[in-house]
């Protein structure tokens, strides 16, 4: 059936190709070495220069094509991609506009530099190419046996990139090239290789992903910004280290990590017992402070999520998230007998003026839980949270206005 022009115009794969590029300069940044740097879309898709002088250029080519078993497809020998590396290769060889004019020189770059064809496509079963490739790196086969076996090649993008190469390159230099070119093949699973990278910086297995995608987010960020100014992306070791040290050091700290949550909100807002707390000493408004209100849930509900996923993934313990709870009962109750010292009150807004003053003095209080600082934010929502429960208040009746009304906000 022919393809609609929606169809047509769909990026996907082109999107997927620029993608995968990305995550490659990603894989091989994690394994610079010092005095070494790399660059993304300069020299070639990702060029690397060692510490030696030695270049490094690598052509990435992604596909999404799938063999009838739902396999990537091979690289085989009338590929498209192939011929059009090696084809591009010989050019940069040859670039006079570079001071590689004559052959000499030709010859010092080609020796100086590896040339490496990266891809998911799989090794075909049987390739005259890369069989003959192998066999002439391995000295099996002499240049000239291996262009005649080249000739068997019919594609006429082979032939033709084949007769370019020899001339832009002459056979000495052609031959040498020939020597200095790696397939890299059946490249699959990158985000995978990219977290292994990760896993042997010493990172914690369970903060792998986390950091995966802030490191991911941030590089992406400085690669967009630079690209947006018309200038390369080229990092070195040590200014990599430098600006990317700190999020690996946060990752790799064991203080809590504690994660934003953006909770689903639904039904009578107000309706839960903590906000009705709030209401109760004219704290919030049910009116005029919706806002403040989905606020106050978000922050309940966050810190409630964390501390649960950190049980869940065993960053806390049941017994820690017990001890760390009776001690915020703790502080509320010492603020508590502070705030309400001066009872029984006159009237019943002076009572509420006291609760007010009392949640206002918590709301300034950082809590810790397993050595690590919890968020202001989260913090205060930890006090809402034990307020819906109900295990605390702000009123000095507020058991019998809330605890024995046997109602409780459902967090989880």
């Amino acid at each position: 059936m022919p393809k609609t022009q929606f169809e047509k115009q769909d990026g996907t794969g082109a999107n997927l190709g620029f993608d995968f590029q990305f995550l490659v300069f990603v894989w091989k940044l994690l394994d610079l070495n010092e005095n070494e740097s790399i660059s993304y879309e300069n020299k070639d898709d990702v060029h690397i220069e060692l510490s030696n002088g030695e270049l490094i250029l690598f052509q990435i080519k992604h596909s999404i094509q799938k063999t009838a078993k739902s396999e990537n497809t091979s690289l085989t020998d009338s590929d498209t991609d192939l011929w059009k590396t090696l084809s591009n290769w010989s050019k940069i060889i040859s670039d006079d506009n570079d001071g590689r004019a004559n052959f000499v020189d030709q010859k010092d770059f080609i020796k100086n530099t590896k040339f490496i064809l990266l891809t998911n496509k799989k090794t075909p079963g049987k390739s005259i190419f890369i069989e003959s490739l192998s066999k002439l790196q391995s000295g099996t086969i002499n240049f000239s046996s291996f262009i005649s076996l080249l000739d068997k090649i019919t594609t006429e993008r082979a032939k033709e990139a084949i007769k370019q190469i020899l001339t832009l390159l002459g056979d000495s230099n052609a031959e040498l090239f020939f020597t200095r070119i790696v397939l890299d093949l059946s490249i699959d699973g990158i985000e995978k290789k990219i977290k292994s990278c990760l896993n042997k910086m010493m990172i914690d297995e369970k903060r792998i992903d986390s950091l995966y995608s802030e490191f991911l987010g941030t590089l992406f960020s400085q690669k967009f910004e630079t690209m947006k100014q018309g200038e390369k992306l080229t990092l070195s070791f040590e200014s990599y280290r430098k600006h990317y040290r700190r999020i690996f050091d946060i990752h790799r700290n064991s203080n809590l990590q504690f994660k934003k949550f953006t909770p689903e909100i639904s039904g009578n807002i107000f309706s839960q017992t903590f906000l009705k707390q709030l209401i109760d000493i004219n704290d919030i408004d049910v009116d005029s402070d919706k806002d403040l209100a989905i606020k106050y849930t978000t922050e309940k509900l966050s810190i409630f999520n964390n501390l649960k996923e950190m049980k869940i993934n065993g960053d806390l313990t049941e017994k820690e998230v017990d001890e760390f709870y009776e001690e915020v009962v703790s502080i509320w109750l010492n603020s508590h007998r502070k705030s309400h010292r001066h009872k029984p009150y006159d009237s019943d807004k002076e009572h509420n003026i006291a609760a007010v003053n009392h949640i206002d003095h918590l709301r300034e209080s950082q809590l810790r839980i397993a050595g690590t600082d919890i968020p202001i934010h989260l913090s205060n929502g930890v006090f809402y949270h034990l307020s819906g429960v109900p295990m605390i208040g702000w009123r000095t009746d507020w058991e019998k206005k809330y605890l024995q009304s046997g109602k409780r906000d459902c967090d989880n």
